[in-house]
């Protein structure tokens, strides 16, 4: 269980921050490098998707055809089912053709392969904290090379009287199929966020729910794969579900058009339930940021 660390109020007003003490052996990693290593799960990930994918966009289609009743319902859902397969397996063939960077984490700095076009070599006494408050370390989805990928967000300044320059990595979010292709994703995911918490002068602020999306215990510095298996059946399950009836009512309906909206509402509500429903199962990743103190 994930205890609820203490809280103090910082130097912006209204503003408290939970502090978390970090384990003695976690603490004396930070002088350790670790380098990534090229694995199989990836290719055999992309493999199963294509599948999957294939089987979204062929298997409707057989299904009617096999049991058409002449209504129009069962052709849209040829037709979406189709369509999302298609863009899925194009998306997973982009993602497995794409090479992934040779990472490594250090107590210098994080270092990318920029013949790959990746350009994230990053020093950690450059740090510096969000210039407007908040949180200094997150997780967002951002555009980059007409891609829209999950980033993990935070800021450098080549030189303290320089402002400071948000920056962005990818490919360490355990959601990303190019994650996959390292053999040792979680030691470089663990090894990162070890630096980020502990060589920034003030300590960078994290947002708690990061470590639900980068499957980290934030006390523990353990793996913490179920909180994020929770919200994403929160999210999928009911979705299919509203997406099932869809398609099975939509004869009924007095236009397409009423059936977007209801899919449109629904999915806004599905996902505000969903967040609020995460909340009170996991009070701990909502709210104030973490920071980490060295061991007691």
């Amino acid at each position: 269980m994930l205890r609820e660390p203490s809280r103090n109020v910082t130097q912006n007003p209204g503003m408290t921050v939970r502090r978390v003490p970090i384990p003695q052996p976690v603490y004396a990693e930070r002088h350790r490098t670790v380098e990534s290593v090229r694995g199989l799960a990836g290719g055999i990930v992309a493999l199963a998707l294509v599948l999957l994918f294939a089987g979204v966009a062929v298997v409707p289609f057989g299904l009617v055809l096999s049991a058409h009743d002449g209504g129009l319902g069962p052709w849209f859902a040829v037709a979406a089912f189709g369509s999302a397969g298609a863009l899925g397996m194009a998306w997973v063939v982009r993602q497995w053709r794409r090479p992934v960077p040779h990472t490594v984490v250090s107590d210098i700095g994080v270092l990318g392969d920029a013949a790959a076009g990746w350009f994230n070599d990053i020093r950690w006494d450059q740090l510096r904290r969000h210039p407007s408050g908040g949180v200094d370390v997150w997780v967002a989805t951002s555009s980059r090379s007409e891609e829209t990928l999950q980033w993990l967000h935070f800021f450098t300044a080549e030189r303290p009287t320089r402002p400071p320059t948000e920056r962005k990595l990818r490919l360490l979010v355990p959601q990303t199929l190019g994650c996959l292709w390292y053999g040792n994703a979680f030691a470089l995911r663990r090894a990162l966020l070890l630096q980020l918490a502990t060589r920034a002068e003030p300590p960078l602020r994290f947002d708690p729910m990061l470590f639900v999306q980068m499957g980290l215990h934030p006390q523990r510095w353990t793996r913490m794969p179920w909180p994020r298996r929770v919200f994403v059946l929160l999210m999928l399950v009911p979705v299919a579900a509203l997406f099932a009836a869809f398609f099975l009512q939509l004869d009924a309906l007095p236009s397409v058009w009423w059936g977007v909206g209801i899919l449109v509402v629904g999915m806004l509500a599905i996902a505000l339930i969903a967040v609020a429903v995460f909340s009170a199962l996991y009070p701990q990743f909502s709210g104030d940021p973490y920071v980490f103190d060295p061991p007691n």
